[in-house]
């Protein structure tokens, strides 16, 4: 059950909560302009609870706002699924932060907010189902872009750990490049002309150091 309640103060506060009831009621100080003096007021306990967490409510609809989903529509159901979708994101983002404080996580490897939701919204655009594969949360994590230097290439930021594993529409190309770039395989220094077609990077392609299908293996 739902309790939807309505409480008259300076201005009217409409609330919605499945903890909580109508009683037990409190009291409260409230100015009567008729009788020019503070005077007890009955107060749902759902009120005094608002009341005492009031900034971290204020702190979630900030948080909420700074990303929020627009949709083109006056059909309250869609808007109303998109604002929880909304709180829901944003509870699972403080929950992750957390988790990443207590593990000891460096500041530069966790994600924030508008990250952490384009990044959930990347999973669910990919076509293909993913094969599930264990990884840390530092491996997890994408390269910031950087800025592009006059007369070579853009670095091309490193693709999600769910789309990297994909395989079906990675295949190797060669470039036609005046000067070979460098093998973004963790732990390899060489340089190689050929891409992956879906990752737009370069990966050497060598008998003896296949650093492209390591690289899609990980």
């Amino acid at each position: 059950s739902v309790l939807l309640l309505k409480w008259v103060d300076n201005k009217t506060i409409t609330l919605a909560s499945t903890i909580h009831g109508k009683t037990p009621l409190t009291t409260a100080k409230r100015y009567s302009r008729t009788e020019k003096r503070y005077i007890d007021v009955q107060m749902p306990s759902i009120i005094k609870e608002y009341n005492v967490n009031m900034g971290g409510v204020d702190l979630h609809n900030r948080m909420i706002a700074y990303y929020r989903s627009y949709h083109r529509t006056v059909k309250w159901p869609v808007r109303f699924l998109e604002h929880f979708l909304d709180m829901a994101i944003v509870n699972s983002w403080l929950t992750y932060r957390d988790d990443c404080f207590k593990a000891a996580v460096p500041k530069t490897c966790i994600m924030d907010l508008h990250f952490f939701k384009l990044r959930i919204a990347q999973l669910l655009i990919i076509e293909k189902t993913v094969p599930e594969h264990e990884s840390d949360s530092e491996n997890d994590v994408e390269e910031p872009p950087r800025k592009r230097q006059a007369g070579r290439p853009g670095r091309v930021s490193l693709p999600l750990q769910e789309k990297r594993v994909q395989g079906a529409m990675h295949l190797p190309q060669a470039m036609d490049l005046k000067e070979a770039q460098r093998c973004r395989n963790p732990g390899c220094s060489g340089k190689t002309r050929i891409q992956c077609s879906e990752c737009k990077v370069y990966l050497c392609v060598l008998k003896d150091r296949n650093c492209f299908l390591n690289f899609h293996k990980k």
